[in-house]
């Protein structure tokens, strides 16, 4: 996503990391167990030639990177996760791809501080919390409030069952205030306390 957005100025939402990592994981599993793979989309390449251009870009990165092919009927299916997910507004209007960078760089120099790293055993609950970073992100682009309120008492039971992980969001909660002037609202910290608590 991050060479789609730098090479072709496509703004994505951020749900196309979660949708079309779970189509390209389902069509690799047909590959291998060489299951025919029908497809009866419509060909819009006339309509929409940038999303077919990021398609190919991505077949053929798959090809050269980890030598698997996917079958030319997968190129209108990629096209159309991108068709999709595409935004009216450009990249140039949201926060900067650095900003956005220093955000996920803060939680996981933490977490690594801390000895949390991804690996293949954990990489499930990792991968979530990066899409949530991805939410988190796109909120703070579009202005949008929280989703989940949260009472002293929950915040409490949070605090007293996960104290681990709580004090690792405190810390990421500080160097984001520091470093990026991002405050943390009580309900993030609740969702990111959640999420890395599955890491510990």
């Amino acid at each position: 996503m991050d060479q789609v957005q730098a090479k072709y100025h496509f703004a994505a939402e951020p749900y196309i990391y979660v949708t079309l990592t779970t189509h390209l994981f389902g069509a690799y599993q047909r590959l291998i167990n060489d299951e025919d793979d029908v497809n009866y989309l419509p060909d819009l390449s006339d309509n929409y030639p940038v999303a077919y251009q990021i398609a190919d870009d991505v077949i053929k990165g798959f090809k050269s990177s980890l030598d698997i092919s996917f079958p030319e009927s997968e190129h209108k299916s990629i096209a159309l996760h991108f068709i999709n997910a595409h935004t009216s507004g450009s990249v140039e209007e949201e926060k900067s791809q650095k900003e956005n960078d220093e955000i996920i760089e803060v939680v996981q120099n933490e977490l690594e501080r801390n000895g949390i790293y991804r690996t293949q055993k954990n990489a499930n609950d990792y991968d979530r919390l990066l899409v949530h970073l991805k939410y988190f992100i796109n909120r703070l682009n579009n202005h949008e409030p929280d989703s989940l309120p949260v009472s002293k008492g929950m915040i409490g039971e949070i605090e007293a069952s996960y104290s681990r992980a709580w004090e690792i969001v405190q810390r990421i909660k500080e160097l984001m205030q520091e470093k990026l002037q991002i405050e943390l609202s009580l309900s993030e910290q609740t969702y990111l306390t959640i999420h890395i608590q599955r890491l510990i």
